[in-house]
């Protein structure tokens, strides 16, 4: 993913991003950022093994029947939907496409 993507992705600024993944820079996310980047973690270790890592980025992009048909991505935004979303990234981990 890009830098825009991942800032897309965690709600968060572009700066914020390249800061976090800068060595020389000791800054950490904090505060929602910091929740939302280990909802995200949580959500791609489980989803990491049942599909590529492209899948892995479709799935938080795609429409979910069990989210009303809404994006795992836009569910990030609110914080009491990050349980229900690594539960439902851990399912994938026991899907078996027939």
């Amino acid at each position: 993913l890009t830098v825009e993507d991942l800032a897309e992705l965690l709600h968060t600024s572009e700066s914020s991003v390249r800061r976090w993944s800068n060595r020389d820079d000791e800054t950490e996310p904090s505060g929602d950022a910091g929740d939302r980047v280990m909802a995200v973690a949580k959500i791609v270790n489980h989803l990491r093994h049942a599909m590529t890592p492209r899948g892995a980025v479709r799935w938080l992009l795609r429409r979910h029947p069990v989210l009303d048909d809404r994006r795992p991505v836009d569910e990030l935004k609110d914080p009491t939907s990050y349980r229900l979303l690594v539960h439902l990234a851990s399912g994938a981990r026991s899907f078996h496409p027939t």
